[in-house]
């Protein structure tokens, strides 16, 4: 393992001034001898604020980095944090620009060695990825962790053409939140007041934008490198969880870049290995290292034996939404499991209603986990009762996935207008129903996502659906389970009237990815990976622990509500910053159909320090009845300096549902 042995100095605030004089604000950690010996440079570009939300985690991570011999910039992009600027939306070609210009700064500075890595997960591995297909020269390698090459298909608005109900709006409304907080005027100096209100005064409802573009069109080409895989010409380190729903990136990089690339998959859900919930977490920042020692200090070292892709292969156990610990394999693979056709799926030719009960989807969990209890699938034997299901023989033997199983269908429905939503389930002799992958299609998309095609009532059309990345032992004695449904609420927006959709049983197939017994005997105890690291972060003072909880109500009529209230916690350092972060959504079906749907979002975000405090409340709601053309929607953002009312502005538009 590599070394972390360097002393280190951290430089709280470093102003980068940009080509049009834009400057944005970074934290560095150095090696304390770096002016004297250079190091390559590090470098993580996110809108969540250096000086306070994220500030324990990127001291862990960073410093480790640093300690291991790296110069690590933690910088707030244009308009977030202490930068200046505005910030309009998600992955914009002028943060792309910008990154390119840190790069080249980085590379300048005396205490670096001219060369330069980008790491980052989520919104910092999208950003990592496509500041990589710019080719900045100084770019040596990234490390993209729980991101996606393809902003429509494989992110938190869209999911098979699908509106994401569960997701969508509830980070559209962080995105009021990340626009609308205030440099700390510590840092930004006396037109720290001036600036904020500029950002009140340009921050958007994005759900307003995401909504108007349904399809996959150059709004969301824009920024999705799986496109133009050949544009990166760095080593890149790709690596997921299989709890995490950007997981499919993983396989699809390994596919498709022409660079040295090699991916990682865990049980985790969407957190940094290292403390990844469900574990086991592993000592994944000594993995970093070596990449970049490799890539970035030319040093030949394990990186040059890994396989392309090492992946931890889940046991079967009993379904727990609150899981802590999955039991698994670390295997070292080639690739995915081998593609293999499943016969025999169902045992009629009959046309097969496929049942659209609105409380299918209730045992779920969270689209985007991140290691809170609760949060992961249940048993899914309540969805399993409301849909149409087709049960594989028990197994003889283990039988073992890798990989993302396909789906082939003919359907046909009543209405103009409707969803699908496939299930892969590990049935126990018991009973009990594990969820091991899923997936959704907008059926007026079966012919892509590039238009909308109303399906004529009674006229059958194929389908194809790939479903979510997994890797899964089956024991022998349990079986598989096929559920498919015409609804899959909180995820899925619901059709506006019930589909009546069929299903041609004849022509049904399941293309399962299934692990070789070759495969299956490359075993890499440990996954290679020692223990975590210890951590090394700042001194945190906790006020309200964090917490995590979902109601779930029906009422005597059949409507269905469902409520997530998170509370991040109150937590204070030892030199007088404080956070304090919470949250509501809340998901309800208004009628016994479960056309009309509605989703409602709060947050409240408090940032401070010693004699200086801000406060943002945003919301948004969501609506549409069964005949509306429109989604209704409104948002509100409210901004307190002290306890003082700065600012309260909501805005209402409709938005036209384009086959939704």
């Amino acid at each position: 393992m590599p070394s972390a042995s360097h002393t280190v100095r951290r430089i709280d605030h470093q102003w980068i001034t940009l080509a049009d004089g834009t400057r944005l604000s970074g934290r560095l950690w150095l090696p304390a001898d770096a002016d004297k010996h250079p190091v390559p440079a590090i470098l993580e570009a996110v809108p969540y604020r250096k000086g306070d939300l994220t500030a324990p985690a990127d001291a862990r991570w960073h410093g480790h980095l640093a300690r291991g011999g790296y110069a690590c910039l933690r910088l707030d992009i244009r308009g977030s944090g202490d930068s200046e600027g505005l910030l309009h939306d998600e992955y914009l070609p002028q943060e792309q620009n910008d990154n390119v210009e840190v790069i080249r700064w980085l590379a300048a500075q005396p205490w670096c060695s001219g060369k330069v890595g980008m790491i980052g997960y989520s919104w910092g591995g999208f950003a990592a990825l496509q500041t990589a297909a710019r080719r900045p020269p100084e770019l040596g390698a990234i490390v993209s962790h729980c991101s996606t090459d393809d902003r429509y298909l494989g992110d938190c608005h869209w999911m098979g053409g699908c509106l994401l109900a569960s997701d969508m709006l509830k980070w559209a409304t962080w995105m009021l939140v990340f626009g609308a907080l205030p440099p700390d005027p510590l840092v930004f100096g006396s037109g720290w007041r001036d600036a904020w209100l500029g950002r009140l005064r340009e921050v958007a409802p994005l759900a307003e934008t995401w909504l108007s573009h349904p399809l996959a069109d150059g709004y969301w080409m824009q920024g999705s490198v799986g496109a133009t895989p050949e544009a990166i010409h760095c080593p890149v380190l790709a690596t997921g969880g299989w709890a995490d729903p950007y997981v499919d990136t993983v396989f699809r990089l390994l596919s498709s870049l022409q660079v040295p690339v090699h991916g990682i998959v865990g049980p985790w859900s969407h957190t940094w290995p290292d403390v990844g919930r469900p574990g086991p977490a592993v000592g994944y920042w000594d993995q970093v290292l070596l990449w970049f020692d490799r890539w970035l200090k030319d040093q030949p070292n394990p990186v040059d034996t890994w396989p392309p892709l090492r992946a931890y292969l889940q046991d079967s156990r009993p379904p727990d939404s609150a899981e802590v610990v999955v039991p698994g394999t670390w295997l070292a693979l080639e690739g995915p499991g081998e593609p293999t056709m499943v016969e025999g799926l169902a045992d009629t030719l009959e046309p097969l209603p496929v049942p659209s009960h609105p409380h299918t989807g209730i045992s779920a969990g969270v689209w985007c986990p991140s290691g809170r209890p609760g949060e992961l699938p249940g048993d899914q034997g309540a969805d399993d009762a409301r849909s149409l299901c087709f049960d594989l023989p028990a197994a003889t033997r283990d039988d073992a996935l890798l990989g993302i199983p396909r789906l082939r269908l003919r359907l046909r429905s009543g209405r103009p207008r409707a969803l699908i939503a496939a299930r892969l389930c590990d049935v126990a002799p018991d009973g009990r129903s594990l969820l091991v992958s899923w997936g959704l299609l907008n059926l007026n998309h079966a012919a892509g996502h590039t238009r909308v095609v109303d399906r004529p009532p009674g006229v059958w059309f194929p389908v194809e659906l790939p479903l979510r990345a997994t890797g899964h032992r089956l024991p022998a004695g349990h079986h598989w389970r096929l559920a498919l449904s015409a609804s899959y609420w909180p995820h899925a927006w619901p059709s506006p009237d019930e589909p009546l959709l069929e299903l041609d049983a004849a022509g049904l197939r399941l293309e399962l990815p299934r692990l070789t017994a070759a495969q299956l005997a490359a075993v890499w105890p440990d996954g290679g990976f020692g223990p975590p690291a210890t951590a090394v972060g700042l001194d945190l003072r906790q006020r309200r622990a964090p917490s995590w909880r979902r109601d779930v109500g029906i009422s005597s009529a059949g409507s269905l509500s469902i409520r997530d209230r998170t509370d991040s916690g109150h937590w204070s350092t030892a030199d007088g910053v404080h956070v304090s972060e919470r949250a509501l959504d809340r998901y309800r079906l208004l009628a016994d159909t479960g056309a009309q749907a509605e989703v409602i979002a709060w947050r409240e975000v408090v940032v401070g320090r010693t004699g200086w405090e801000a406060r943002v409340l945003a919301s948004s709601r969501l609506s549409a009845a069964a005949d509306d053309d429109a989604f209704q929607l409104t948002s509100r953002v409210q901004a307190f300096d002290g306890r003082t009312l700065i600012w309260d502005r909501s805005r209402r538009r409709q938005v036209p549902r384009h086959g939704i």
